[in-house]
């Protein structure tokens, strides 16, 4: 296990994946965070559950969510992204699809499926375009105005352009997932809880179980990765040789076919010499 003293724990803020998911398990925060964020009204949280794993079969790739929230009629996966993976909108919709498989039972009507939200919360912009949020809904590229209604909801926000935010709720507490600032009622609330979990004993020996799994797990990762790269680069570097091959053998045979030209023109003109 990592050793207590070598942790710098005043470092260790909000958007410490296991620090985000600990504050986020507590119901008023959360709830809070999601009406602030999400501009929408909750009464009150039915499920709050971090690090949650869902799937929808043994042999299908399952996933974890960061934290994993519903209430009556709604559902939502917020996740901490500090790095840019290049596929997140491709994993908000795997989020989306295993949402909606988990939510329903065997001979559940669709109509049951719940409004549900794919939240990624991010240093950097996903889209380049320089916003600090992007909202997704489905709409018909013919008419803007039809929206498919298939109440799935993603949204990207990008914390480090914090200060293009119009709303100022939403500003504070991008600016305090940037630089820890704390300017509202929400915001303190947070770092309340950022500040007593550092402290706090049980919470530093989970963190460190925590980070040792992580370690090994992208030892693993980037010993597969490894493996994976060096079987593609010998299949490469073996396609190759192949190319290079038949690439001489096709030279080598033209040559023969030249060689042979050659010889059966000199047997001619030697035969018609020998004629006159």
């Amino acid at each position: 296990m990592i050793e207590s003293h070598l942790i710098d724990w005043e470092k260790i803020t909000i958007t410490n994946n296991l620090m985000f998911c600990t504050v986020m398990q507590d119901e008023e925060i959360c709830r809070e965070f999601l009406e602030t964020m999400l501009h929408i009204k909750i009464d009150r949280l039915t499920y709050v559950k971090s690090e949650d794993a869902i799937g929808n079969d043994i042999l299908g790739k399952g996933i974890r969510l960061d934290v994993h929230v519903k209430d009556s009629d709604r559902e939502f996966d917020l996740e901490m992204q500090m790095t840019d993976t290049q596929e997140l909108p491709l994993r908000a919709r795997f989020y989306h699809s295993l949402l909606d498989a988990d939510a329903l039972d065997k001979g559940q009507s669709y109509d049951m499926l719940k409004e549900s939200y794919v939240i990624f919360i991010c240093p950097f912009d996903v889209f380049g375009k320089g916003l600090p949020v992007y909202s997704f809904d489905r709409t018909c590229l013919e008419d803007f105005s039809v929206r498919l209604g298939d109440k799935s909801h993603t949204v990207f926000f990008n914390f480090g352009a914090w200060e293009k935010v119009g709303d100022h709720e939403i500003k504070n507490v991008l600016k305090y997932f940037q630089n820890g600032t704390v300017g509202s009622a929400l915001t303190e609330k947070i770092n309340s809880m950022v500040t007593h979990n550092r402290y706090k004993r049980e919470w530093r020996e989970r963190f460190m179980t925590y980070e040792q799994d992580m370690a090994v797990r992208e030892k693993y990762w980037y010993k597969d990765g490894v493996e994976a790269g060096i079987k593609e680069g010998m299949a490469a570097q073996k396609a190759e040789d192949e190319k290079i091959i038949q690439e001489q053998a096709s030279e080598l045979q033209k040559q023969a076919e030249e060689i042979a030209r050659i010889l059966e023109e000199n047997a001619r003109m030697k035969a018609l010499l020998e004629n006159k």
